[in-house]
Parts: C-alpha cells; structure tokens; sequence
C-alpha cells in the first residue's frame, strides 16, 4: 500500500526537494478484539537529481589585515533555530573570490584555505546575516583569531600572489552547510598580509 500526503503545517518554503515520512499506524475502528502491528522497516526516497541554487540568493565579504600566521577571515554557519523554530534548511555555495594586498616584493603570496566544521578559538562572535529583514537562515564571524582541525577538514585551497584576484565557481564541487554546519575561510602569508574575500550562497529553507 502506498499512501502520499502532505499536510502542509510548514511555516517556511521548501523550493527544492520535498521532504516525505514514513509512519507505521495501525487503528481499531470499534472491535473487541485487540489489534497489533509489527513492522520490520520502512523508508520514503526521493528520486531525481539534487537540484541547488535555487531560492534567495545572499553573499558577504571579509577582511583582515597584517596576516602572516594562519587566521580565519570569514566563517558561516547554517542555524539550527530561526525566528524561534527548529531549522532544517541548507546553504548551497555558488561563487568564492579572494585578493591580496602584500607589501613590498611583487613574488610575495598568500595561501587561503576554505575549511569545513572546524573549532574557531579567539573572541569568536556568531552575528545573525540579514537580521534587519530575517530571510536568512546564516549567521558569520569575522572576529576569530584562531581555528583548530577538532574534526573539521579542508574543502580547498588557493595561491594568490601579491595584487592578483581569484574568482571560484563553488558550484561545480557542489559545496553546501547543512543544519549547524559551518564553512571557515583561512588566510596565511609569506609576509603582512591584507586579504578580502566574499562568498555567495542560496538557501533551501
């Protein structure tokens, strides 16, 4: 028996792929007798390609000056509560870019590292993206002066050498945040350093 329903209690859009659920229920409609039911397993499957992309678009920069040692310059996170509800949605990355200011020898670069769900140290500072309107679903920190591994893995990583400016289509490598996940880019140069990044996202709430 197969059975489809969708009771539309969800108070936000859900633009991509629909979320189903599987119940076992069983009822006794006025009968003496004692009603049971066992059941092994169930499962509910969406079948298709994970479209991304899709919905509100966001994008914020960060800066950080005189760099040298490895220091995070921007961080994202994807709540997990938003406007006072539990939150399942997800931040799917489009366009990354990065640029260097480095005195002195035009040989001189910086490496930047895009990390995912590492431990941020330092006077780490979660700010709410968006807070005037309340459409997003992220909250940045800008304020972290340390990272450390504690579970967390590098996704990518640059060269740029002094005054050169990249531009990265995350799109192709199908970057995302899922609940409570969170996406640390990390600045390290051969000399002071000023270095300007932005990440541009959509959100599926």
């Amino acid at each position: 028996m197969h059975i489809i329903r969708n009771a539309n209690i969800r108070t936000t859009p859900v633009l991509k792929d629909p979320q189903v659920h599987a119940v076992w229920k069983v009822e006794n409609q006025g009968s003496a007798i004692a009603t049971h039911l066992s059941g092994a397993s169930a499962a509910t499957f969406t079948e298709g390609e994970i479209v991304r992309n899709v919905g509100i678009g966001f994008s914020i920069n960060g800066t950080k000056g005189s760099v040298t040692t490895a220091v995070p310059v921007l961080s994202l996170r994807a709540n997990r509560v938003h406007r006072g509800k539990g939150c399942y949605g997800e931040l799917d990355f489009s366009t990354f870019s990065a640029a260097c200011i480095i005195g002195g020898s035009a040989t001189r670069s910086s490496r930047i590292f895009i990390y995912k769900n590492v431990l941020l140290t330092g006077p780490t500072n979660w700010i709410r993206f968006d807070s005037a309107n309340g459409r997003s679903i992220a909250s940045y920190d800008t304020a972290s002066t340390g990272f450390a591994l504690d579970g967390g893995y590098l996704l990518k990583s640059y060269l740029i050498t002094n005054g050169q400016t990249i531009v990265e289509n995350l799109q192709d490598y199908n970057m995302f945040l899922s609940t409570g996940e969170t996406l640390t880019v990390v600045a390290e140069a051969t000399d002071s350093s000023a270095v300007d990044v932005s990440l541009s996202w959509f959100e599926d709430q």
